[in-house]
């Protein structure tokens, strides 16, 4: 049995592959952009107090230090893991990596402008701030994305709004389900219909433009879309009684979600259809509830 859920955990579609490899490189990017900003943050707090106070130089790193985590803490939580989770509690988890980080890099800037052979130069504060600057680039996206924020990534107002625009998408991928009744022979024409009225009136218009150009989905076509969406929700059930990896089944769920909502989104659906996967899509969100921090 396990073995099995394991080959249905592992099927995804190529599409499903590239928005997932999308995502996370967006997601590389942006903390990467706001990091720099709570770097410029640290950097000019930094060399004001070395200008301005007679203070040694790792009482203004610790000040610059704080003042720089706590920008990039609140950014990098909205906007680039889109995490709903309870901000006290990841903050203590950030406090605690910086009560393992903070300790080491006082060290290593005193090692570095006390104690090598740049002591005592202009420049060996700077050059001390950019080397654990981006020591604490990498680990802290590292320690966000895969502790702090990991079973929370995209559960967020932004994070549902994104989703939204991205259901319009997909919904032109979604309508080729068979050659069958000719919508196969229309989806490039809703292709075409979507992506212009998006870009020209928005996406609720580019919905409405691709309901009238295909036809009604058919009975056959969406038994095998909703039977699979079922097999789905059942596999997922089954992994959680079997105990399996909590973030494993997160990301099946989201996966799923995802998905659901670009069924939904399909032009041609009966309100008896939409019904019968808003059912599937409360379940969903149910069990996603659970998983949350």
């Amino acid at each position: 049995m396990a073995d099995n859920v394991k080959e249905v955990v592992t099927e995804e579609t190529e599409l499903q592959k590239k928005e997932k490899k999308r995502k996370e490189l967006i997601r590389v990017l942006k903390f990467a952009l706001f990091s720099a900003s709570a770097g410029i943050i640290e950097f000019v707090s930094i060399a004001i107090l070395d200008a301005v106070t007679p203070w040694r130089h790792f009482y203004c790193y610790l000040i610059g230090l704080v003042l720089s985590v706590l920008w990039n803490f609140t950014l990098n939580r909205k906007f680039t893991f889109k995490s709903a989770n309870n901000v006290p509690i990841a903050m203590l988890k950030v406090a605690a990596f910086y009560a393992v980080f903070t300790p080491f890099s006082t060290w290593l800037d005193k090692v570095i402008t006390e104690d090598s052979g740049w002591a005592g130069t202009s420049w060996v504060g700077y050059v001390s701030t950019i080397i654990i600057m981006l020591m604490n680039l990498t680990t802290e996206f590292l320690y966000d994305r895969f502790f702090v924020f990991r079973n929370s990534i995209d559960t967020n107002d932004v994070a549902e709004k994104d989703e939204e625009k991205a259901a319009a998408k997909m919904a032109a991928e979604a309508v080729g389900l068979s050659t069958d009744n000719g919508t196969a022979a229309a989806a490039e024409e809703v292709k075409e219909t979507l992506t212009e009225s998006a870009m020209a009136e928005g996406v609720e218009d580019a919905k409405e433009a691709a309901a009238e150009a295909v036809a009604a989905v058919s009975d056959e076509d969406f038994a095998s879309l909703l039977s699979g969406q079922q097999d789905l929700s059942q596999t997922v059930k089954t992994m959680i009684s079997a105990g399996l990896d909590k973030g494993q089944i997160k990301d099946m769920l989201s996966t799923q979600k995802d998905t659901l909502a670009a069924n939904l989104s399909m032009p041609g659906l009966s309100d008896e259809q939409k019904s019968k996967l808003q059912e599937l899509v409360d379940e969903n969100a149910s069990l996603l509830e659970q998983y949350k921090d």
